[in-house]
């Protein structure tokens, strides 16, 4: 059931996994401010948590779906962020009495597929695991806590991912700077497609343009491929079967 769950994260997601100073290690700063660098670090880095559907530092992510009770789901959930380390919680909503008062039982989850944050949810309608529920109910909702994200020492500095993370990260840092100074942005931001020196005019294109969740710019487009080392593959789910 992929893409019904709905949340936020909770906890810490403030988190940047990037300062200004680490700016020095790709190219230099230019001429912004440290204040203006860690605004549009913090951009940068939603964009790019948005593109890999994970979090670049373990975040606590709280969602709710219908209960996968379908014979063909078999419990199996795909979450809404990838790179699943760990399952918090995981509580089943149903209402006995049909009187609109949820009554809430804690069950329990096994992540399948970290990477793709696939897990099987386990309730009253499975023979695995405890059961709180009255005989022969089956719950309506599922609300399940989990951490998702890049661990410390997958993106630590120095690492292939921690590597391919930082200079993704500010590329696309370095389109929001262009965007909000104009003037005073990053240089080779356009070519210049054709001139006139009389009565000068110009026609502008992106060096390199795909579109993509980054964004149409010659940078954002180079951290959108960098990023296309990080993706996982997408998890295959056989109809009534245990596997995928």
């Amino acid at each position: 059931m992929p893409g019904s769950g709905t949340g936020t994260p909770v906890g810490s997601p403030g988190t940047n996994l990037i300062i200004p100073d680490d700016f020095n290690d790709f190219g230099g700063s230019g001429t912004f401010s440290a204040a203006e660098l860690q605004i549009a670090i913090s951009l940068a880095e939603a964009d790019v948590e948005n593109a890999l559907s994970t979090f670049v530092t373990p975040t606590t992510v709280t969602e709710e779906y219908l209960w996968p009770h379908m014979p063909f789901l078999e419990g199996k959930i795909l979450l809404n962020n990838g790179r699943v380390t760990s399952i918090t919680s995981v509580t089943a909503k149903h209402s006995l009495n049909n009187d609109c008062v949820w009554i809430e039982d804690t069950q329990c989850g096994v992540i399948l597929n970290s990477l793709d944050g696939l897990v099987q949810v386990v309730g009253c309608n499975f023979s695995l695991g405890p059961c709180n529920c009255a005989q022969g109910i089956i719950p309506d909702r599922l609300v399940i806590t989990y951490i998702a994200g890049f661990t410390a020492l997958e993106s630590a500095v120095g690492t292939k991912i921690g590597t391919v993370l930082r200079a993704a990260i500010i590329l696309r840092a370095r389109e929001w700077l262009d965007a909000f100074s104009q003037g005073s942005g990053w240089a080779g931001f356009y070519n210049i497609a054709s001139w006139n020196s009389m009565d000068y005019g110009e026609r502008r294109i992106y060096a390199i343009t795909i579109a993509s969740s980054l964004g149409l710019g010659p940078l954002g487009s180079a951290a959108y491929i960098l990023l296309n080392n990080l993706r996982g593959k997408p998890a295959i789910m056989l109809r009534s079967s245990g596997r995928y």
